[in-house]
């Protein structure tokens, strides 16, 4: 059994721990143009990296990537995913991925062993998991952020120079009342497992 903030019960892989490819980040850079190229790379928090090759076709691009398994050798994969336009409000397209396994319209594909839709992958986000304490506490620590100071309950927080008084004082209460509820939902959450017949 996980101490406070352990989420609910359940696992699955969280969507935030797999390689992401946005089509519209694609294609803010230009890559979804035919005959475009590059190396799109992904540098984790421990400082490792990840890369795959992007070719835009006709109405689809193709990734270029290796993979492996456990201990197995590195494989070569090739994949090609199909791309739709869709017309925006005001002119003008959107484009899409065509998730390769389900056909879905997406704008998010996340890599494996191929490249899926969060569907395919039965990938859930972290926020699924956060219990309603974690909630309050991960609001007060946007805030606390936004007032330039430092995530975590009861770390101080000082005014910025450039911001008014009246909205630093409601802001500043807005984080001592999320942290109020934060700690009153441990606590229930932790009387509620006291109470649990073992």
């Amino acid at each position: 059994m996980g101490g406070f903030g352990s989420g609910r019960s359940g696992w699955r892989r969280k969507a935030e721990d797999m390689l992401c490819l946005s089509v519209h980040a694609v294609h803010r850079r230009g890559f979804l143009t035919p005959g475009a190229s590059c190396l799109w790379t992904w540098t984790w928090t421990t400082g490792d990296k990840a890369s795959i090759g992007l070719q835009a076709l006709a109405g689809a691009l193709r990734l270029d990537f290796r993979v492996r398994s456990g201990g197995d050798d590195w494989r070569d994969v090739v994949q090609t995913v199909d791309l739709e336009h869709t017309p925006c409000h005001y002119g003008g397209t959107r484009p899409w991925f065509r998730c390769p396994r389900c056909g879905r319209r997406v704008a998010k594909l996340y890599g494996g062993a191929a490249f899926w839709c969060r569907q395919c992958y039965g990938l859930a986000y972290r926020s699924q998991a956060e219990t309603q304490g974690d909630r309050f506490f991960r609001r007060a620590n946007k805030l606390r952020q936004r007032l330039g100071g430092e995530p975590g309950a009861g770390a101080f927080l000082i005014k910025p120079k450039w911001m008014r008084w009246p909205t630093y004082d409601r802001l500043a209460g807005e984080v001592r009342e999320l942290e109020n509820a934060g700690l009153l939902s441990a606590l229930e959450h932790i009387k509620g497992l006291r109470g649990m017949a073992w």
